[in-house]
């Protein structure tokens, strides 16, 4: 199970009608792998991700060794015509696992999970960091300190007002804390049509904040844990009832979870768990049970 340290966020819409360097050629009415073989592979595991605002780089999260199964960011950028090999992202620290998890809608910021404490040691919990752009590179790592807490903190969000993120603090739950003036206020648990029952591992907020995807974990005594996706939409400044997708083309005997939109919102990403193990895949948004 990816946890916590999986998410996702995608940038502000482009107009209709352009080809991005995600774009299918064909419209994709069932889950495909997205691009097989370069991000996602069968020697490896891959999960989650996050495109810049242009969709000409992708951050994703890779299980790096299977012998040593820590969890590294990895980026590759499309260039003259295809996905380049994807590189070791350089924040990434050896013995700690990292995930990108969301860049802010002005790609200034970029928000990870990393499984570090304050004082940069190894922890047992994952804790929400911030990178900013410094020219073509991301400067040095920050702890957030307004977003942080004894427990575990991960999958933090950008919207145009703030930030979304996954907490144990109260049981796994989704808070959200407003970003103003460069600083982030005091998170507020989200109420209970999103936090009921159940285990949440991530979520994706779009950034006009009027639809969240995120996973629930389903444990019982007949199956093993198992990730499901949830959806809920914004309507009147209040979060719906959060709703299990069920749809069969996207919610199958295997895993699901940490679902996102791309940049121009025609596509969804996912993440599926299949017997060849954790790969990242992709479906027209029409095939997606979305309103």
């Amino acid at each position: 199970m990816i946890g916590i340290l999986g998410a996702t966020i995608a940038i502000a819409g482009c107009a209709g009608g352009e080809t991005h360097p995600y774009s299918a050629k064909e419209r994709l009415e069932k889950p495909v792998i997205f691009a097989d073989g370069i991000v996602s592979r069968t020697d490896t595991q891959e999960f989650a991700g996050t495109f810049t605002p242009d969709g000409k780089t992708f951050f994703f999260a890779r299980y790096d060794d299977r012998s040593r199964p820590i969890i590294t960011s990895f980026k590759t950028e499309y260039k003259d015509g295809k996905w380049s090999e994807p590189e070791r992202f350089a924040l990434s620290n050896p013995d700690k696992d990292i995930v990108v998890t969301s860049i802010s809608q002005d790609g200034t910021k970029m928000l990870l999970a990393i499984r570090m404490d304050k004082d940069g040691q190894k922890s047992g919990n994952s804790s929400i960091w911030m990178a900013k752009k410094e020219g073509d590179d991301w400067g040095g790592l920050e702890y957030v300190e307004a977003l942080n807490s004894s427990a575990q903190d991960g999958s933090a969000v950008w919207t145009n007002s703030g930030v979304y993120f996954m907490s144990t603090r109260e049981g796994a739950s989704l808070y959200k804390a407003e970003y103003k003036d460069g600083k982030f206020e005091e998170p507020v648990k989200l109420d209970g049509s999103i936090n009921e029952e159940g285990i949440i591992s991530d979520v994706y907020v779009d950034p006009e904040e009027s639809v969240m995807l995120f996973t629930k974990l389903i444990t019982g005594p007949a199956v093993a844990q198992n990730g499901e996706l949830f959806i809920s939409y914004r309507k009147n400044g209040v979060w719906t009832k959060a709703e299990r997708i069920v749809d069969p083309v996207i919610s199958t005997s295997a895993m699901e979870e940490a679902a996102f939109l791309s940049p121009d919102g025609q596509y969804v990403f996912f993440t599926r768990y299949t017997g060849r193990g954790y790969d990242i895949y992709q479906v027209d948004r029409s095939s997606f049970p979305l309103k």
